[in-house]
């Protein structure tokens, strides 16, 4: 099935002020990043065409990035509701959205993403949506066709190396997972995550000493990644080789930028002090990376990581403060 070809106006809006308004929301989105003008605009233009249905979709996806569910909800069922003004595919996104992340309805999901892959086999999104379909009904050789599919349309779309490789991992046939990283790292020579994806398996296999090797060539291309320099001194900590651990944990603390990462480096460093049976410098830990979290966390975020301590003030006999 090809696009049919239809007026612009037909498709789009009459209305040229609409049309403006709609055009300057979609700039102040995409290339701005001020997702509250983009809304606004959009807002406008909608209001000024109610059957503007592409207008209707992006503002969804504004309200999307702004974390308003609700509106967002009910601006894609606009759209949906005068789809016959949307391209096949954009009407099939519209509907994607609705039932993936409103109606959060896998089978219907599944089955739009297989009639999308029939009705237009060359398109790599299809595909990509029925890969991540079949994911999660844990159909994973079938999966694994989906991204195979994928390079074949498109060579350059390494990223999919990745992804088959993860998948091997999760059926837990570690040798094809790693000939994947591999085939990644070999076209991404000069990207840390080439080879942490490799340190990470090594490490899931407790091959502790090629799991450091690979994390220490990531460190190459960026000396200040801080998760990487805390897997290394995690891994330093399992080896009980706990002086070079701490040592590098420091490391770790100095060369962190933003809070967040700091905050990251303390509750690693929580764990260190737990593991070594030390609770008071733990709840030190904890104290010190909540300060960090408090800079930049979301309510939900800081109430998820007080349960996460809890243990620990109890374990240390604490049970008044937990």
């Amino acid at each position: 099935g090809e696009t049919e070809d239809k007026p612009v106006t037909e498709m789009l809006t009459n209305s040229v002020s609409a049309f403006e308004l709609f055009v300057t929301g979609s700039y102040m989105g995409e290339f701005k990043n001020d997702w509250e003008k983009a809304a606004d605009y959009l807002e406008q233009a909608v209001k000024d065409d109610p059957v503007f249905a592409f207008a209707w979709f992006s503002l969804a996806n504004v309200y999307i990035q702004l974390n308003q569910g609700e509106n967002a909800e009910k601006a894609i069922r606009m759209a949906m509701q005068h789809d016959y003004k949307l391209s096949e595919k954009d009407k099939f996104e519209t509907k994607y959205i609705y039932y993936f992340l409103f109606k959060q309805d896998p089978d219907m999901v599944f089955t739009l993403a297989k009639r999308r892959v029939e009705l237009f086999p060359e398109d790599i999104e299809g595909h990509e949506w029925l890969a991540d379909a079949y994911r999660n009904k844990n159909q994973l050789d079938e999966a694994i066709s989906e991204y195979e599919r994928i390079l074949e349309l498109d060579p350059e779309q390494y990223d999919n190396l990745q992804m088959i490789a993860q998948i091997y991992g999760d059926k837990g046939e570690f040798d094809k997972a790693l000939e994947y990283h591999k085939q990644y790292a070999n076209k991404y020579p000069d990207e840390p995550k080439s080879f942490t994806a490799i340190g990470a398996l090594h490490k899931t296999l407790g091959d502790f000493e090629q799991a450091k090797a690979s994390y220490k060539r990531a460190l190459v291309i960026e000396p200040e990644n801080i998760s990487v320099l805390i897997t290394l001194a995690d891994i330093e900590s399992s080896l009980g080789n706990f002086d070079q651990a701490l040592e590098q944990y420091m490391d770790a603390l100095e060369v962190s930028k933003t809070p967040n990462q700091r905050m990251n480096v303390y509750y690693s460093l929580r764990y260190y002090y737990e593991m070594r049976g030390q609770l008071n410098k733990a709840i030190d830990c904890i104290q010190r990376a909540k300060a960090e979290g408090e800079k930049f966390q979301a309510p939900i975020q800081m109430l998820m990581t007080n349960m996460n301590s809890l243990e620990t003030y109890i374990n240390a006999g604490k049970q008044d403060l937990a």
